[in-house]
């Protein structure tokens, strides 16, 4: 059975979803060779030590003093997954709003959204002043906060969740499933998430999601 006949929203992670980088944290961490100060600070996550607000704040400090064009660049070399754009524009081309919430960065769902013609993108902002990063962050999106964003975008829109699609990777997506009639876990890296899924998908083309709901192309 076709699910496209009353899907009105399909929801995107990024990293590691649209895009080829699991992680844009990690990524500009190697790139910028903090990630040995960094990991220390997501192992204090992950035991509990801290919160996902203060995680953000420490770890963005270790790039203050960094030009914004510099990271810009290295963002600017992200490649998205096979047929990414491809797909949205079917998609779009139906009247489906599409976009992502991610966890990471809007220096890159800024790029993703007006390079893939999204309808929404939501991530954490990172504040800059003369050119350079101040080593401090805006936490729009928290680990477990995708849901809520989505919530509050397909009320504004005035759909039900039945509705709305979400397609995800990892555990900060499973309150994104938690709000999506249709879930869709691409290259799942947790049991947990995979669990929610309705379908799972595994391969480098996006074009399988489109199979899923039943889009010809």
């Amino acid at each position: 059975m076709s699910l496209r006949k009353n899907l009105k929203l399909v929801a995107f992670d990024l990293d590691g979803t649209l895009t080829c980088v699991d992680s844009i944290w990690r990524y500009l961490h190697e790139a910028l060779g903090t990630w040995d100060r960094a990991f220390v600070y997501a192992q204090r996550y992950e035991r509990g030590e801290i919160d996902y607000g203060e995680w953000a704040r420490l770890d963005t400090a270790l790039w203050k003093g960094i030009p914004i064009r510099r990271v810009q660049e290295l963002v600017n070399r992200i490649p998205y997954i096979d047929h990414a754009k491809e797909v949205i524009e079917i998609l779009r081309g139906e009247g489906i709003k599409v976009g992502v919430i991610s966890a990471g960065l809007t220096i890159l769902t800024d790029r993703a959204a007006r390079e893939l013609g999204l309808d929404f993108a939501w991530a954490n902002i990172l504040k800059v002043q003369g050119g350079k990063l101040t080593g401090d962050i805006d936490v729009l999106v928290t680990f477990d906060g995708k849901g809520s964003i989505l919530r509050s975008i397909r009320k504004a829109y005035g759909f039900r969740a039945s509705e709305c699609a979400a397609v995800g990777d990892d555990e900060t997506d499973i309150s994104l499933f938690q709000e999506a009639g249709i879930r869709i876990a691409f290259n799942p890296k947790s049991p947990r998430l995979e669990a929610l899924a309705h379908a799972t998908i595994r391969g480098s083309d996006l074009m399988e999601v489109l199979r899923f709901l039943g889009f010809d192309k």
